[in-house]
């Protein structure tokens, strides 16, 4: 075998193993993507209604104040 030939069949296995982590590392980092987007779309959807349901109880309780007897 020539040294080219015997550097080859060296760098092509190390070549293979570099491309496999990059496509392994690309899909970890992906996947925690998608994960951080879900869990950012759940709190900002809980946030939502707590706010909604606090603007609910504010509304509640002055309906209640101007329809009522003047107390809470």
């Amino acid at each position: 075998m020539t040294p080219m030939n015997i550097v080859s069949e060296i760098a092509q296995p190390v070549a293979m193993a570099f491309r496999h982590f990059g496509n392994v590392a690309g899909g970890s980092i992906i996947t925690m993507i998608i994960v951080a987007l879900v869990f950012t779309l759940v709190i900002n959807m809980v946030y939502t209604s707590i706010s909604n349901a606090y603007l609910q109880q504010i509304t509640f309780a002055m309906f209640s104040v101007v329809f009522g007897d003047g107390d809470i």
